[in-house]
């Protein structure tokens, strides 16, 4: 690989994990965090900034991918940028997609600048949209901008961004710098966001198992090809994440609320997991329920 598609490859890398920060920050935003407690007024101030800071490094990576694939198409040295990038912009369908892209980012970082919901909502719709233009831009569009594909692939994006990037906010941002909170605030934070991860890794699960039977067309190639072989890493990173997140569903949240142990299928099949995996756990945690929570949000942030 030359340096070129390395740098090309990192900073598309780089875009995706910030979009997903801003993704998951805004759902936060405005379907996590309740407007009417007063304890989480400093977490929605903090989380406004993120928001933005985030932004903004998202259309500086978006600049840089524009400029790096410019002189990748046109083999041009970067002397000579200002002259080919024009072209680029105006004669190839992924310039035009990148410079719609920018726009809407530009867009995305004013609103974000207002703190009345109705911008915040306008705010994430423009970002939703900043999210199909990574699907315009991927194997998605192979078959056309406005196909199943492309729609799919995007439904991806957005619910793996605002589950691993509402993650990461509840992680550096909130529970980070989080106050001296009542129970019951980190109680309604967890149980709001479990609900938002349920319906985000149902979307993941249906939408790559779609994506992955279109781009592989066998199932020998799922352990002959590169593209196979991710997938069998991105799997066991899924697993793991539901992990993390059912002890803090099932065995966390119950203690915090001290409610009795829910008798539902899934906590059923995860008491039996548990128990086939660990064995009898006879000995109570002495450690604070509150601390659990924000240890395990960040091991499933990480």
């Amino acid at each position: 690989m030359d340096t070129q598609s390395l740098l090309a490859g990192l900073m598309r890398g780089l875009g995706l994990t910030i979009l997903a920060a801003v993704i998951g920050g805004l759902t936060l935003a405005q379907l996590i965090i309740p407007a009417d407690v007063s304890d989480l007024t400093s977490a929605r101030a903090q989380l406004r900034r993120w928001i933005t800071v985030c932004l903004l490094l998202l259309l500086f990576t978006t600049i840089g991918d524009l400029v790096i694939r410019t002189l990748a198409m046109s083999r041009a040295p970067l002397a000579s940028i200002l002259v080919v990038l024009p072209d680029v912009v105006s004669r190839t369908h992924l310039g035009v997609i990148l410079t719609v892209r920018i726009t809407g980012l530009v867009l995305a970082v004013l609103l974000s600048l207002g703190q009345t919901p109705l911008l915040r909502t306008l705010c994430l719709l423009v970002v939703l949209g900043v999210a199909l233009t990574i699907s315009l831009t991927a194997h998605a569009a192979d078959w056309g901008d406005l196909t199943v594909s492309t729609a799919v692939d995007w439904t991806h994006v957005v619910a793996a961004s605002a589950w691993t990037g509402g993650l990461v906010g509840l992680a550096w941002v909130i529970f980070r710098h989080k106050p001296i909170w009542q129970s019951a605030t980190l109680v309604v934070l967890a149980r709001r966001f479990s609900r938002l991860a349920s319906v985000c890794l149902l979307a993941v699960v249906l939408t790559g198992s779609y994506n992955a039977w279109v781009q592989l067309g066998a199932m020998s190639m799922l352990w002959s090809t590169t593209y196979g072989r991710v997938l069998y890493v991105k799997l066991l990173v899924v697993v793991a994440l539901v992990g993390l997140g059912a002890v803090n569903r099932y065995v966390i949240l119950p203690r915090l609320s001290h409610e009795r142990a829910d008798r539902r299928g899934g906590a059923r099949l995860f008491r039996v997991l548990r128990l086939i995996i660990f064995g009898p756990t006879g000995r109570a945690n002495s450690v604070l329920p509150a601390s659990q929570l924000s240890t395990y949000v960040a091991r499933e942030a990480l």
